[in-house]
């Protein structure tokens, strides 16, 4: 799970997406209706910190990784090249970036396979890398 100021940075800029209205963000843990794909998912699957300095204050590194993942209905025509374009589009967002507070690093590319599919949707996820200093 990431920090606070973490997930914050990251939702801002997913905020300046173009196509975030075309593939919603959904909360993951939220009591809503998940609207119909396309939609789209922030998981934090791993984080870490590690103390960089010695003293009060001192600065703490959070490492860790963010999962996008797109959705979309099964046996679309054209979902490949939608979904493969629009990952790269939040790639290059994402990729070795600075904001909030938060730098980015690599953004892998999107994986496609037979464990994507889930009854009628179709999962497709990618990571970026991330670290965050924080003074405490």
């Amino acid at each position: 799970m990431p920090s606070k100021a973490v997930s914050d940075a990251f939702e801002a800029r997913l905020q300046t997406w173009p196509n975030l209205t075309a593939c919603p963000l959904v909360e993951i843990n939220e009591v809503s209706a998940v609207p119909k794909p396309p939609y789209i998912e922030l998981e934090w699957p791993a984080a870490v910190e590690d103390r960089m300095s010695v003293g009060k204050p001192a600065v703490y590194r959070e490492r860790g990784g963010a999962r996008f993942i797109i959705t979309v209905s099964t046996n679309t025509p054209g979902w490949k090249a939608q979904v493969l374009g629009w990952a790269d589009e939040l790639r290059d967002l994402f990729r070795s970036q600075a904001f909030g507070g938060v730098e980015t690093d690599e953004a892998s590319p999107a994986v496609i396979d037979e464990r994507n599919r889930e009854g009628t949707k179709f999962h497709v996820p990618f990571a970026v890398a991330y670290k965050f200093d924080a003074l405490k």
